[in-house]
């Protein structure tokens, strides 16, 4: 996408006004795209907007008379932690350059505001152009591929999320999701039939490629006789059983019994030694299966309690979202009511934050009227918040970011109470509180 922040609309603004004109710039709107002649001259493709990296360097190169060395630092600035604190440092400088360059404050401020716009997400032209060709071709493949492409997603272990989000967003688009299994999982998460994905063992806290071999290796030889002939074959660590039993790999091993039952057995076959192996060491090559011994007749664990281990080590639930894990009150309005429809109307939600994308405001006017001495800037974010039923877009201004942003900091449910905006049939929620669902009790 071109520009950022606020001026991504501009952008979409002058777009169509363009188109409207016969592709040309509307004579009555041209001193308010190009304020500059400088900018008509670097600008005239993107409608006198900011959207690339080089646009940046050149903006500060032509206005402000920055060297090349200065430009660059600037581009630097715009993608670090401390952005803000750079960006501070740098805007005495380009206002000071603008003005001996007899620059007017207004022009001034309408590009400082572009340039300090893109903090922490800007792009060069070419890694802009390069990544909207794949942006294309994931798209196809998410369409008319689903099961296929997010299990790839998965299994590159790359993205901008974690691996919960893309597993729900594989339920949403009708993808079965089959938990982590010793008899049919592989290390990378794949597609399994047309539907359904496999989570495979890179997605176990604790296990090991070394170990998913073994396991793969023993299962082609000979069928496992249970959990005992299961952990001595594969010469599987007391903490790796563990976590493959909380996952419910093992679940296929011994489906008769229940949780509780299982994980008894994992204790009795670490209790009794059974494998000898020590590390650097190939599994054993059994050819007489050990059987599991009697198993007591145990209750079997909470709902809740299964739900909470399984999270502990996969960091989601196969079977089901992750507010499953609370009890959660009432909810009139869900994520996907954030809609052009509700425009202007005030929603609840209860979600996940799925992720957030801090960013900086730029002020260079006081609330009095007046010019700043030197550009104020503020941290703002972006957050994605997700319930059971898809997503939410919401902007948290500076002000609800300083007073709710610590939030954000826990892994719980969130009550979001804002506004829903509409730019372009594109709605998001402007948040006006935020605050923890959870007092510290679990579902069941």
């Amino acid at each position: 996408r071109p520009a950022a922040g606020p001026f991504i609309s501009t952008y979409i603004e002058r777009y169509h006004a363009w188109r409207r004109n016969g592709d040309k710039v509307p004579e009555d709107q041209r001193r308010e795209w190009f304020p500059h002649p400088a900018l008509e001259k670097l600008l005239s493709e993107s409608f006198g907007v900011l959207s690339y990296q080089e646009d940046v360097m050149l903006a500060s190169q032509e206005l402000a008379g920055f060297a090349s060395k200065d430009a660059n630092r600037l581009r630097k600035a715009l993608g670090r932690s401390d952005t803000a604190q750079r960006l501070q440092e740098l805007a005495s400088a380009f206002v000071r350059g603008c003005r001996e360059r007899g620059v007017t404050d207004d022009v001034i401020e309408k590009v400082w505001s572009m340039i300090s716009s893109f903090a922490g997400y800007s792009f060069t032209k070419a890694h802009s152009a390069s990544y909207a060709v794949v942006s294309f071709q994931c798209a196809w493949l998410k369409a008319h591929h689903p099961a296929y492409f997010m299990a790839r997603v998965i299994a590159n272990e790359g993205g901008y999320y974690h691996a919960a989000a893309y597993i729900e967003e594989a339920r949403r688009l009708g993808v079965e999701v089959r938990a982590p299994c010793v008899l049919a999982s592989t290390w990378k998460t794949r597609r399994e039939g047309p539907g359904a994905l496999r989570v495979g063992f890179q997605l176990v806290k604790g296990i090991g490629g070394d170990t998913a071999a073994r396991i793969e290796h023993e299962r082609g030889r000979l069928p496992f006789a249970g959990i005992r002939d299961f952990h001595v074959r594969c010469a599987i660590a007391a903490d790796e059983l563990m976590a493959l039993c909380l996952a419910g790999a093992l679940d296929a091993l011994r489906p008769e019994l229940n949780a509780a039952q299982r994980r008894w057995l994992c204790g009795i076959a670490v209790r009794d030694g059974h494998c000898q192996l020590r590390e650097g060491q190939q599994a054993i090559g059994f050819d007489q299966a050990l059987t599991d011994p009697p198993v007591l007749p145990l209750k079997d664990l909470t709902e809740a309690d299964r739900r909470w281990r399984q999270h502990g080590v996969l960091g989601f639930l196969p079977d089901a979202h992750l507010l499953a894990l609370w009890r959660l009150p009432f909810r009139r309005w869900r994520c996907a009511d954030v809609v052009a429809a509700n425009k202007g109307r005030r929603l609840e939600l209860v979600g996940i934050n799925l992720t957030r994308k801090p960013v900086v405001a730029t002020y260079l006017v006081g609330t009095d009227g007046r010019s700043l001495p030197a550009p104020r800037h503020v941290p703002m974010a972006f957050v994605t918040i997700e319930d059971e039923g898809g997503l939410a877009e919401t902007v948290w201004f500076p002000e609800a970011y300083g007073r709710f942003g610590p939030v954000l900091e826990r892994f719980a449910p969130l009550r979001v109470v804002g506004v829903v905006l509409v730019e372009f049939g594109s709605a998001t929620l402007s948040v006006e509180s935020a605050q923890i669902v959870d007092d510290g009790s679990s579902a069941g």
